[in-house]
């Protein structure tokens, strides 16, 4: 497949670089832009807005002038599609996939060219990175609630091992929020839609002096959910209701030419009723035979409980314990800026304080007490501060930017589960712990013109992670000592006991220090001002840990880094033939991929309980392509088109039960397309502007888990198993999302009549398809499998009003 794609990608790069040599390079209109020019006054202007100045490599560039995979947004375009969270964005980005998390809607799992994090412990770093005005958002919960009032977002795409403090595997994704303009303007914007969705969204932009300048913003967003508890320990409760208030002010302080000040504060609080997991399958071999209404216990049957749910709408669902999702988020960034002649330095302070908390129900029956249920409480404190010098050498043939990058974090994390109603009463009820992550880095890259329309750039970063965990126990069976924990470490210590800890808590303080080099090449040659062929390699890393759900001596060791190390070939270009304008992008890449850190949920056999690992047990090659595509046949009228393939594949995979390399990746889809048609009916000053937009994204399905297979993976793998692989039957249901079309769309009259009104109707998921959007996997320890779902139809009216 590499040979193909590498085939594809130079063909297209040969073909189109003759096409835009022998044609006149013009601009794109409206199109969302990856943007990279060492001088922004040559940045092009695109029809129907504002062409978007991306900072992949830390200072603005034109999007077509940058060696680097990235798409990028502008705050008008997420309004014209309807992007309203992070999970929307997947629909508009080639070969980006967001999940929720287990029970998580306000949790984003990321996936980017097969990068996926499978956990969201405070303990692990993400394999993608959320950054606001330039400052990590770690842990990611939360990261939903800042999608409104922004300049534009940004997808990079690939490791990130460089430029950006926390070094990641994946990508990054920035959010750059609209700063205070000179001129006083405000905008208020109301919706109401489906489901009693009510919403309101505005901004005041005051200019104190033309030196100072503020921009408040805020967010509103409440609506009933989609679905309902029937029967258990909430009936009524509306699943995937939403509740949530946002606000964040900006200064700008700029009382000369050299010297500025930006400060920002945005809180962020959410109240969610959780999402709902339908249960779909229940492994007949597991523990849960003794749920079927005899001996030896009597429990009421899980698998009467499994023919109700299936006799019933997946929006109706059982619940023996509390549903919900709470976020309480405050960040604080300050960035200075001065200019030292031809030398800028610079000081970004970042701030950010995390209340969580998220309780779910992982079976969908109505026993109390549970089968499997979780509460899941989380809180942290992050600080971090970078120094940054950037400038100009050798006649502006050179750009180059340094820096050193300081990241310090405090935080807990705890599970308190039961699983099989607490049979087992030597069962741990509740695991976590405390952790204090610091990283420390410099890095350095520079960009040179080496030979006319040639580019050569080079950059390096050394990270050291340091990581200090406290891992708790609570509930531990009686010790013949009551001062003493029955709990050992791997090296046979007894773990110590705390009396001022719930539960009898017995506790192991552990610690460890990580550090690897990082870097980027590429090579990028410019035919003409609009054409753009690269070839580059970088390396990316995410820093080891500790597992904070540990509960035996092998998970309470830490697990290593993982690292990815990729080549990939490119091309970009713009170019007009006949009255068309045509934009278009190409990439083709392989990531070998080693350390990489899985997480292995199982049954304890001892103690009953539901525990994983993490482990570094495996290497793998992932193979892809992307391409973008924007025409424009008329001036009123614009298509876009996205496409991505990924293919990963273990190389290795051993783990305790045995060698799992066959194994297909888990939550990956391989194929993701997106088409996008805008069309302007009516444009003039009288009237206002009348535009309809419509938009398709498709992708392929993925499995939830990776540790078994049925007999159709495998053929589809080629036929090739371990002799220790675990089957299961084909018709075993909820393994695997399906593959999935959603549809959209939305008509705007903006300045209607002339006036300062303006309205638009939409609908998202406009088919109403039902379709899974994420899964938790328990087939082959607890037994069961459940699936949480995507939104059905939604629709409403918005209304806004600007000054």
């Amino acid at each position: 497949m590499l040979n193909n794609i590498s085939v594809t990608a130079a063909v297209s790069v040969i073909a189109m670089a003759a096409m835009a040599g022998s044609v006149q390079a013009q601009t794109v209109p409206g199109a969302a832009q990856e943007v990279e020019t060492s001088q922004p006054s040559q940045a092009r202007p695109l029809y129907g807005t504002d062409e978007i100045l991306v900072t992949a490599r830390r200072r603005e560039e034109a999007l077509q002038d940058v060696p680097v995979a990235v798409s990028a947004f502008s705050g008008e375009l997420l309004q014209q599609r309807s992007v309203r969270n992070v999970s929307d964005l997947q629909q508009l980005t080639p070969g980006l996939a967001i999940q929720g998390a287990a029970g998580r809607r306000g949790t984003p799992s990321v996936s980017i060219r097969g990068q996926r994090t499978q956990d969201t412990l405070v303990s692990a770093d993400p394999s993608v990175a959320f950054y606001f005005n330039e400052v990590i958002l770690s842990p990611v919960q939360g990261a939903n609630l800042g999608v409104y009032d922004l300049g534009n977002v940004q997808v990079l795409k690939g490791p990130q091992g460089t430029l950006f403090g926390r070094n990641t595997t994946g990508g990054a994704i920035l959010f750059t929020p609209n700063k205070p303009g000179k001129d006083f303007a405000a905008s208020l914007t109301a919706r109401y839609g489906n489901y009693d969705e009510k919403a309101l969204t505005g901004f005041i932009n005051i200019p104190i002096t033309p030196e100072l300048r503020f921009r408040a913003a805020g967010n509103f967003r409440d609506n009933d959910g989609y679905g309902r508890i029937i029967a258990g320990a909430q009936p009524g409760h509306r699943l995937d209701s939403s509740n949530e208030k946002s606000f964040r002010v900006i200064g700008v302080w700029e009382p000369s030419s050299v010297f500025s000040n930006e400060f920002i504060f945005a809180y962020d609080k959410s109240r969610s009723g959780g999402a709902g997991f339908v249960l779909r399958d229940i492994n007949p071999a597991s523990s849960l035979r003794f749920f079927n209404g005899g001996a030896p216990f009597g429990l009421p049957s899980i698998f009467d409980a499994l023919s109700r749910q299936r006799n019933r709408s997946i929006r109706e669902l059982e619940a023996n314990s509390p549903i919900g999702e709470q976020v309480d988020a405050k960040l604080v960034t300050n960035t200075t800026t001065i200019q030292l002649g031809e030398v800028q330095l610079k000081n970004i302070f970042g701030f950010r304080k995390l209340d969580y908390g998220v309780q779910y129900d992982g079976d969908d029956a109505a026993f109390s007490p549970s089968v499997f249920a979780v509460d899941n409480p989380a809180h942290s404190k992050q600080y971090s501060d970078e120094v940054q010098l950037s400038g100009t050498a050798f006649d502006n043939k050179m750009n180059w930017i340094g820096g050193f990058y300081y990241f310090y974090q405090n935080a807990s994390d705890r599970s308190n589960s039961t699983s099989l109603n607490g049979l087992n009463p030597n069962s741990p009820q509740s695991v976590g712990g405390i952790v204090k992550n610091t990283s420390v880095s410099g890095y350095l890259q520079q960009t040179s013109e080496i030979l006319p329309r040639l580019s050569l750039t080079t950059g390096f970063r050394y990270t050291v992670d340091r990581r200090r965990a406290t891992m708790i126990i609570y509930t531990i069976p009686p010790a013949p000592n009551a001062n003493l924990c029955n709990i050992f470490d791997d090296r046979g210590t007894r773990l110590q006991f705390n009396p001022a800890l719930p539960f009898n808590g017995c506790f192991l303080n552990n610690e460890k220090t990580f550090s690897r080099p990082t870097w980027t090449i590429s090579l990028d040659y410019k035919p003409n001002q609009d054409t753009l062929i690269y070839a580059a390699s970088r390396r990316g890393y995410r820093t080891g840990g500790f597992n904070l759900r540990a509960a035996t001596a092998s998970q309470r060791r830490p697990f290593n880094p993982e690292t990815v190390t990729d080549f990939e070939l490119g091309f970009k270009g713009t170019f007009r033939t006949g009255d068309w304008t045509i934009r278009t992008t190409v990439a083709g890449y392989v990531q070998k991929y080693k350390g990489i850190q899985r997480n292995v949920t199982f049954l304890d056999p001892t103690t009953g309980a539901i525990t994983s690992s993490t482990i570094n047990a495996a290497s793998a090659t992932v193979k892809g392509g992307e391409a973008d595509l924007t025409i424009i046949p008329l001036q009123a009228l614009q298509f876009d088109f996205g496409y991505s393939y990924v293919k990963p594949k273990y190389n290795t995979f051993l783990t305790a039960a045995g060698d799992f390399s066959d194994r297909t990746f888990s939550g990956v889809p391989r194929h993701q397309f997106n088409a996008n048609a805008r069309f302007t009916a009516l444009d003039d000053d009288q009237t206002g502007t009348v535009t309809l937009t419509a938009n398709y994204s498709y992708r392929s399905g993925f499995y939830h888990n990776e540790l078994f297979q049925t007999p159709d993976q495998i053929r589809r793998q080629g036929g090739f198993t371990s002799a220790l692989a675990a089957l299961i039957p084909n018709d075993v249901q909820g393994l695997r999302a399906g593959g999935v079309g959603l549809i959209n769309g939305r008509i705007a009259w903006d300045r209607v009549l002339g006036s300062n009104f303006s309205a638009a109707v939409y609908g998202k998921n406009l088919t109403n398809k039902t379709y899974v959007s994420s899964g938790l996997s328990l087939y082959e320890s607890l037994g069961t499998i459940t699936n949480t779902y995507g939104d059905p139809r939604t629709y409403g009216l918005e209304v806004s009003v600007a000054f």
